[in-house]
């Protein structure tokens, strides 16, 4: 083989590395994008919840 060839072969294997590493990292943020959907989801509930409830509590008020 010629030294051109084992650079670019080397620079190749690098790369290969370098986008494994990418794709890891990649999936490590999905998975944490994942998790605060389901957090902001938790709070919209409750946050709707507390609403719901503080208008529920207005009305009853207002009736009484």
């Amino acid at each position: 083989m010629s030294t051109t060839q084992n650079t670019i072969e080397g620079q190749v294997g690098e790369l290969r590395g370098e986008i494994g590493e990418l794709r890891g990292e990649v999936n490590g943020l999905k998975s944490r994008m994942d998790d605060m959907h389901r957090l902001m989801m938790v709070v919209i509930g409750v946050a709707g919840g507390g609403l719901i409830t503080a208008l529920v509590s207005l009305v009853v008020q207002l009736v009484k």
